[in-house]
């Protein structure tokens, strides 16, 4: 949770410890980190943008699709309402 401090606006980080369940916080954690990935990359600008620069929450010129796929693992689209729902194909194997 040390990185939540480092990368996390300080909105985000507060939300996170205000989740005293530690499961809940664990799987809030890697909810927001991969949202706040997926933004980075939907923005073109990967870590150049400093993910501690913005709150997931406060982003309004784009959409998260955040499906829970398989236990204990996460994942996050983000996308330009404007352009549409994009198609999501989900992949069970690397090797399929």
């Amino acid at each position: 949770m040390a990185l939540a401090g480092r990368f996390f606006s300080r909105d985000e980080y507060e939300e996170l410890f205000a989740e005293k369940d530690s499961d809940r916080r664990n799987r809030a954690f890697f909810r927001l980190w991969t949202m706040k990935e997926s933004y980075m990359k939907a923005k073109g600008m990967g870590l150049s943008l400093p993910p501690e620069s913005f709150s997931v929450n406060k982003i309004e010129d784009f959409s998260f699709f955040s499906p829970d796929i398989v236990e204990g693992y996460g994942c996050a689209l983000c996308y330009s309402p404007d352009e549409g729902i994009p198609e999501v194909k989900f992949i069970s194997s690397l090797l399929a």
